[in-house]
């Protein structure tokens, strides 16, 4: 029974009455207004003595935290910390369980930490950004701790020219560093200039609908450093293909995705003729692509090759139906876990699904492009996140079995037992398909890890400084471990 909401009459025209339930606010409700609408009442001067209103459950918020420093591990607080969801959980007809919402904004506090919380998504890309210093872009779990680490803003410029040497205008280029993107164009000189450039490594992809697209790799940018980066580009191919259906005729109006293997970038989408024929402009010599076509149930995926010299081969794809997967997911006891998110990438980044298992644990996801491998990935509060990779349609079910949640502590001190603040602890599981995690240590050099899978797993704890130290641990239940306390030396 829900206690302490407040019930309102609103009285509409005619004999319909809008009653609207207002549960106590508090921090892990998102929507605390509910509306049951077209109550049909006859209104009387009688009152009425009893009315059981039926409230919709409310939705919990995820908590979203993490920390902003410099490079030298010193907290920068007034950050501006932008938050979009990035991964919507659906229902399992594939429609949206709750509204993406707007993208929130908050602020680092006096120690550069920063915490919100943001309803229905798994992932969420966050833009975090203070004056003086690049952008940085992250992608964050919900429920985990992420830690930005702001640097002095760099420049890359250069010019775009042919073979012959000579300008090329409407260039389009894009700076990608991790999951941030600046995009540009050059001018009539063919030239181009980014701005508030982060450090470290970055790709610059350049592309122009006459030639063939470069990519190129910046190993590192340093802080406040001016990058000269002059690109020439070569006459480009072309790559043509056709779609047909089971029985050999054309398949009109296919939907074909081309991507670059070699970059793990879309190239374009492209639709079939009246003959099931598609073209794609300006592909690289020497590249890889995987073609994937779709139609009306069916679909198909290859990949090419495209060769260094001479013209493309022609493409055929032969659609075939799509396949279904199906799955259950338990506790370590058998006990089924309602309401896990299920999500299916594919390995090549070009299809995905999401969905939530039922009361029994069990899930379906339909409309997998035969041909695609997939990688599982369920989470649920209060255990590890499970992966399995290489799935597809020879094995279309699965029973994932979901551990308990571990969590670990530790503290960070120097050989005079003083804590180190900017540690840098990052965990990586050797047995286990769990990507590697990372955290900062706090003003009294302490960490801490939630949601952490059982095995072995690495510890590297890195500062400025000093010398770094590694070592293995093995996580078990109970949940929490006692903490850990690692020594840095200096170094010499």
């Amino acid at each position: 029974m829900l206690t302490g909401a407040v019930v309102f009459l609103l009285p509409r025209s005619g004999e319909q009455t809008e009653w609207e339930s207002v549960a106590p606010a508090g921090p892990m409700i998102e929507q605390p207004v509910q509306v049951i609408r077209n109550i049909a009442m006859r209104a009387t001067e009688e009152p009425v003595a009893v009315l059981a209103v039926a409230v919709v459950p409310l939705v919990e918020q995820n908590l979203v935290q993490g920390s902003v420093t410099d490079t030298r591990g010193v907290p920068v607080p007034g950050a501006v910390v932008r938050v979009t969801a990035r991964v919507n959980m659906l229902d399992g007809q594939g429609q949206s369980l709750y509204p993406l919402e707007p993208a929130s904004f908050t602020n680092s506090d006096a120690l550069g930490r920063f915490s919100f919380r943001h309803a229905g998504a798994v992932l969420y890309d966050l833009v975090i950004s203070a004056a003086g210093f690049a952008p940085e872009t992250l992608t964050s779990q919900q429920g985990s701790h992420c830690t930005a680490v702001l640097t002095l803003p760099a420049t890359v410029s250069g010019t775009v020219t042919d073979g012959n040497g000579n300008a090329i205008e409407g260039a389009e280029l894009n700076l990608v560093q991790g999951s941030r993107r600046i995009v540009g164009s050059t001018s009539r000189s063919g030239s181009y200039r980014f701005e508030q450039v982060a450090g470290g490594a970055a790709l610059l992809e350049v592309a122009h609908p006459q030639f063939e697209p470069q990519l190129l790799r910046i190993p590192a940018i340093l802080e406040d450093e001016e990058v000269v980066l002059d690109v020439s580009l070569q006459i480009g191919s072309a790559l043509t293909g056709r779609v047909l259906r089971a029985n050999g005729q054309a398949a009109s109006n296919a939907t074909v995705v081309v991507q670059d293997l070699m970059r793990m970038l879309p190239c374009g989408t492209l639709l079939t003729d009246l003959n099931g024929m598609f073209r794609m402009q300006s592909v690289m010599l020497g590249g890889r692509y995987r073609i994937s076509a779709h139609g009306e149930d069916c679909a198909a995926s290859l990949t090419i090759h495209v060769p260094r010299e001479g013209p493309a081969p022609l493409v055929e794809l032969h659609l075939a139906p799509r396949w279904v997967f199906e799955g259950t997911v338990t506790a370590q006891g058998g006990t089924a876990i309602q309401d896990a998110t299920i999500m299916l990438v594919a390995e090549n980044g070009t299809n995905s699904a999401t969905t939530i298992t039922g009361s029994n644990g069990g899930f379906v996801v339909k409309e997998l492009v035969v041909g695609m491998s997939y990688r599982l990935i369920a989470v649920s509060p209060g255990f590890a996140v499970f992966q399995a990779a290489g799935l597809t349609a020879l094995n279309p079910q699965i029973a994932a079995v979901l551990e308990e949640a571990l969590s670990a502590d530790g503290h960070v001190v120097s050989i005079h037992g003083l804590p180190l603040q900017g540690a840098a602890v990052k965990l990586t599981f050797p047995n286990n398909a769990a990507a590697p995690i990372f955290t900062l240590t706090g003003p009294d050099g302490r960490w801490h890890f939630d949601g952490l899978p059982s095995g072995d797993a690495w510890m590297t704890v890195m500062r400025a400084g000093y010398e770094n130290s590694v070592s293995s641990i093995t996580l078990v239940a109970p949940a929490r471990l006692a903490a850990m306390q690692t020594q840095l030396s200096p170094l010499n």
